[in-house]
C-alpha cells in the first residue's frame, strides 16, 4: 500500500517481506490496523468505546495502530 499526505512519514517502509514476497517476515499489519490508525491520526482514541443500537460497549476500532506510519 502506499500512502502519501496527511501527515504520512515520507520514504519510510514499515514491515519486511519474506525473499520471496509472498508471506510478511515482520508483524502482519491488517485493514483493521490501518482503520485503527487513521482514527489516532485523527485525534480519536481508537480504543473508545461506544453503544449502537446493542446495549453493549463496541470499541470503534479493533486493530493497533501503526506506530512510525505518521509524522
Amino acid at each position: 500500500m502506499l500512502l502519501a499526505g496527511a501527515g504520512v512519514k515520507g520514504g519510510v517502509v514499515i514491515g519486511a517481506t519474506d525473499t520471496n514476497g509472498a508471506a510478511p517476515a515482520t508483524r502482519p499489519w491488517t485493514p483493521v490496523d490501518f482503520g485503527a490508525s487513521i482514527y489516532h491520526a485523527l485525534g480519536i482514541d481508537p480504543e473508545t468505546t461506544y453503544f449502537p443500537r446493542l446495549p453493549r460497549p463496541t470499541k470503534i476500532a479493533e486493530g493497533q495502530v501503526i506506530e512510525g506510519l505518521f509524522a
